[in-house]
């Protein structure tokens, strides 16, 4: 995605998983959500080999959506259709 100057932390385009990695456990929402966004457009814009997103975070992080703080985003893997 380099004329979008956005880039996705690791894409393995032979099993076509897009990963993002969160090192902070602060705001992870608000990574996660555009992470999400950042994939669909790098999909849509040429990496069309990306079949699904795994958002990875810290374990301070993830507690929050195990403890429902952050129902939207439970999944841990999404599959794009």
């Amino acid at each position: 995605m380099k004329k979008l100057r956005e880039r996705i932390d690791l894409v393995d385009l032979i099993s076509g998983v897009a990963n993002e990695l969160m090192v902070s456990p602060n705001n992870d929402h608000f990574g996660c959500y555009r992470d999400i966004f950042k994939v669909l457009v790098a999909r849509n814009n040429g990496l069309k080999q990306i079949k699904s997103f795994c958002f990875i975070c810290p374990a301070a992080a993830a507690r929050r959506y195990e403890q429902g703080r952050r129902p939207r985003l439970r999944l841990t893997r999404h599959h794009l259709a």
